[in-house]
Order: C-alpha cells, then structure tokens, then sequence
C-alpha cells in the first residue's frame, strides 16, 4: 500500500437523483487512479455496534497504508464503514464527504475520531453542530460540476427558459408554462425525462438554455428535502457550468450559496402565485445577451468545477494528483483564453 494513494469508498445510491455526484466518483476515480470500493447497505449488529464503540482508537498506518474517502449521503455511512471486510487499521486517513449533510438527525454513536479522521460537509453552516456532535474535524466542501468536460460556452442557445426537477406551484405545470411562453414567442422547456443521460442533460438541455429555473428547497411542497434549510443543488452548478443563469426564488441563507454563486449567476424572484401574470419573470429573460452566458461559464471554471474540490482533497491528505494538475492548468488556460474572447 501507499499513503499517497486515495482509495474511494461508494455510499451514493444508484438512482436518478443522484447522477451528478455518481459522475463526480467517476471522475474523481479517473484523476486519482483510485479504485472504487462499494459501501455496504446494512448495518452492523447491536452487539458488533457496542464492540466498536468500546474499542480502542484506530492505529493509523502512516507509513505505507492507503488513505480512505467514504461519499455517501449521511452519517450513518458510519455505522456502515464497519460491515467492510477490509481491517480498519489498514489506511492512514479516513474521512468521509456527507453530500446531504443538512440532515443532522439520527447522527450515529459510531462517528467518533476514535476511527475518523475527518468530515467534509456540503452544508456549511451545520459544521459547529457536527464537530461539537462527533468531535471529528469538520469543514466545508461543496458541490461542483464537471465543468471543463461536459460544462461550456454556447452562445446561441435556443431554450429560453429550461425547467429541471421540483417547482413552486407556479412554476409546477409545464403544460401552462408552455402557453404563456409560446404567446410570446419564447420557447419554453419543460422537464427533461427521467431517463435521459446526464451528459445528455448538460449537452442537450442545459448547454441549450439561457435561463434555468430553481428555487429554494423551503420555496416548494416537496417533502424529501429540508423542511427549514435552504440548501443548493447539482442544478446550480449544472446550469452555472453550462453558461444559463439560474432565475427563482434563491436559497440566499445556505453557506454554500454565499460562498459559491456570484451575483450575476441568478435573479431571484418571487416563487409564489402573488404574480400571477409571470412580468416579473419575462422582464428578465428578455434582458439575455451572449456575454450573459460567457461571465457565467467563465465564473463557473474558476468556482465551480469539481477539480477545485478534489484539489482541497488532495491538500488535506497529502497526496500528489499529476492529472488533477494538468486539468487544473487547463481550465486556468481556458478562463484566460475566454477573458479576452469577443462575442
């Protein structure tokens, strides 16, 4: 084994919604050359939790043991890290990525720095609340997109108005939406298939839109998200990557929010019925220009690819990523070559 190797550990369901950050493990596999290893869907028994809670601290192997990287959506990842065959004593650094973070229920006895050694959150704001709760190391660690691959600079798109995923009620029927756009020869888009690849998605969706809406998860009825938690998406990244501007009601109080999207990434307006006749939103998509589309792919590069992220993860465990560099020159050599690009 080698301590500069990052082996990954997959605690991400095989399910639609979460095709982006499958594609991330993917991408982060190939950069890394690391092998990907499957977390186990079940947890330990009553009696081996009480063993692992009373154990002694992990012995970490700095000397020639692989460090560890668990992506899954919770904590309770935790609790599944010990139904692994592999010993525990094997790796240097185990840490775990929680990507639905601003759930902080049913934190798990076993996440202790007994055995981990640190947490990467996507919800920054809950850091306190996981380092007082677990004393492990916690910091931040956003979304991003596979900007430089499958993220670009289109300047004649010709969807004007892109929806993806959940909506307020006003923005729910995309039959109606339709209507109102076709009356005013703006061509609207309505929910991609579920089946669609997600390249497919960035390339013939995404890629073709000036405008993409997506609100705040507290702006809709949805249950499966946070019901007193803004939080963003992969769609935030996704249409950011591709150059569209995201319009909606805006999560303005996540920490990602605020750390990650610029000004001119969205408009934010009102998501309920109270405007009704939808000026707010057409007095804004009539404003697009090309250069719209290059400051945002263009931000995108420098903030939003998740090569900046795999950069932090390679800071942190001490390892050397020679195609990470070269990919991270690239997109530097990219944003200069966009910056004095005329459109």
């Amino acid at each position: 084994m080698d301590n500069n190797k990052l082996i990954i550990c997959d605690g991400i369901p095989d399910t639609a919604g979460w095709v982006s950050i499958k594609h991330m493990i993917s991408l982060m596999s190939k950069l890394f050359e690391s092998s990907v290893i499957k977390l186990p869907d079940h947890t330990p028994t009553k009696f081996q939790k009480i063993c692992h809670f009373f154990a002694k601290k992990r012995e970490r192997n700095d000397e020639d043991g692989s460090n560890l990287l668990i992506i899954a959506t919770r904590l309770t990842a935790a609790n599944n890290f010990f139904s692994l065959q592999q010993e525990k004593h094997r790796y240097n650094k185990i840490s775990i990525w929680i990507i639905d973070s601003m759930f902080t229920n049913n934190t798990p006895l076993l996440a202790t720095s007994k055995v981990f050694d640190h947490l990467f959150i996507t919800s920054g704001n809950d850091i306190a609340f996981y380092q007082d709760k677990t004393k492990i190391n916690t910091t931040f660690l956003g979304y991003g997109s596979d900007v430089l691959k499958l993220g670009g600079l289109n300047i004649d798109k010709k969807i004007d108005v892109l929806r993806v995923g959940r909506q307020p009620n006003r923005f729910d029927n995309d039959e109606v939406n339709e209507n109102k756009f076709n009356l005013l020869n703006l061509h609207y888009q309505g929910r991609p298939s579920f089946d669609i690849s997600y390249t497919d998605l960035l390339k013939k969706y995404y890629l073709q839109s000036k405008y993409v809406l997506a609100h705040s998860n507290l702006a809709d009825e949805s249950t499966y998200t946070h019901s007193d938690k803004e939080h963003i998406t992969p769609r935030w990244t996704d249409a950011l990557g591709c150059g569209c501007t995201i319009i909606g009601e805006q999560p303005k109080s996540d920490y990602a929010y605020k750390e990650y999207i610029w000004p001119e990434a969205v408009i934010d307006i009102d998501s309920s019925d109270r405007c009704v006749d939808g000026s707010d939103l057409i007095a804004n998509i009539t404003k697009w220009s090309p250069n719209n589309a290059k400051f945002n792919y263009i931000m995108a590069l420098k903030h939003l690819d998740w090569r900046w992220r795999f950069k932090e993860l390679t800071e942190y465990f001490g390892i050397n990523c020679k195609k990470l560099d070269d990919e991270l020159r690239d997109i530097e050599k990219l944003i200069y070559s966009y910056q004095d690009k005329k459109i």
